[in-house]
């Protein structure tokens, strides 16, 4: 949920956050990215897409124009990557928190499964997959800065609070007990104490004048 992806190939991006948390593949990683794309630009699909005028003219329909057929191109390039017919690309997932985990194609994770279950002592912490690089980064500052970290004081917080309580002049004894209106004054859209309409012949007394 805080990772953000980034497929070079094709100039493509997804913000950090930007997905739900999920357990999936590479190929439902990409089919997720696909249908959440095409959710939220419902237009170039279905009637939306084919029967359009882009003029006023009511007769035949306009055929799409060219940015949605770019982006119906892209949503094609995604399908295609997750199918398995464009290759290669280049999948990076960043995740400043480092909520991600990473593990082996599933018929991988049954041999190490079973492995294990064998005493083999064959674990996923000796298992390398040549086609994953895993880097760790020290967050920007513009990370931190969403993350709400570069705020927060976790070194010596405690001596800090108190020095700045020991430094606080304010004790709050010239305060006073009650608050005041200043102005009184009513304008035309509320005459009386109480919002209350005037009527012909009402002689109801409202407010602070009434029994």
């Amino acid at each position: 949920a805080t990772a953000g992806v980034l497929i070079p190939e094709i100039e493509f991006e997804l913000n950090e956050g930007g997905l739900d948390g999920v357990y999936t593949t590479v190929e439902g990683l990409i089919e997720k990215m696909y249908d959440r794309l095409k959710c939220v630009n419902p237009f170039p699909h279905g009637d939306a897409a084919t029967k359009q005028h882009r003029t006023n003219d009511g007769e035949e329909f306009s055929d799409p124009c060219p940015r949605t057929k770019n982006y119906l191109q892209f949503l094609q390039t995604l399908d295609d990557m997750k199918n398995g017919k464009k290759f290669p690309y280049t999948m990076i997932i960043s995740d400043p928190l480092s909520n991600s985990f990473i593990g082996p194609v599933p018929h991988h994770a049954v041999q190490i499964s079973s492995a294990d279950d064998d005493n083999h002592n064959c674990s996923l912490q000796n298992y390398v997959d040549p086609r994953i690089k895993m880097e760790p980064y020290e967050r920007s500052f513009e990370q931190n800065e969403i993350l709400g970290l570069n705020d927060i004081n976790t070194e010596n917080y405690r001596e800090a609070t108190k020095e700045h309580k020991v430094n606080c002049d304010f004790d709050g004894s010239d305060l006073p007990n009650h608050f005041v209106r200043l102005d009184t004054r009513r304008g035309p859209d509320h005459p009386h104490d109480v919002a209350k309409g005037t009527l012909d012949g009402d002689e109801t007394v409202m407010g602070l004048g009434s029994a």
